[in-house]
């Protein structure tokens, strides 16, 4: 029982994750290949580190909430 209960809600988190990561690195690419002419370094770096962030964020809040319910167990 514990397991049926444990694998609630994770098969769409995990789709959710797959797409997100897909699309950060289809994000990266485009951002290496075709915008990053106009940008110093620096400013390229700042840029990947930010979109990162914003990746774990995403990724965190869709999962905080799964992990908080099985916290206990």
């Amino acid at each position: 029982m514990g397991r049926v209960r444990m694998m609630s809600g994770m098969g769409s988190r995990v789709a959710a994750s797959i797409v997100t990561g897909a699309g950060w690195l289809i994000f990266v690419l485009l951002y290496a290949g075709f915008w990053s002419a106009g940008y110093t370094l620096f400013q390229s770096v700042i840029i990947f580190l930010i979109s990162l962030i914003v990746l774990v964020g995403i990724l965190g809040v869709m999962w905080a909430p799964w992990g908080m319910r099985f916290a206990r167990w």
